[in-house]
């Protein structure tokens, strides 16, 4: 998996603002942390997203934010916000 993380994050442009949807931990995200302006990451499960915010702080990334999302509701994004997404 970590070579599928690494190739993603190479086609990220520096100005790209991310959304990974089905985030999980948070690890694709962190994997192009460094490159993006922006970024954010869904999951429905609470869990996996407070795994996710306690590394963002750990590591400092302050460019990104984490969310719990039930995928079946509508989302809380509007048209063309994100540049990548990634499921």
């Amino acid at each position: 998996m970590r070579n599928v993380r690494y190739q993603v994050a190479n086609h990220i442009e520096p100005e790209h603002i991310f959304l990974d949807v089905a985030c999980g931990t948070g690890s694709q995200t962190f994997e192009g942390a460094g490159k993006i302006q922006r970024g954010a990451g869904m999951d429905y499960s609470d869990s996996m997203i407070d795994k996710a915010k306690a590394t963002c702080r750990k590591r400092k990334f302050t460019p990104l934010q984490f969310n719990m999302q039930d995928f079946s509701e509508s989302w809380p994004l509007r048209d063309k916000e994100f540049d990548t997404t990634v499921l």
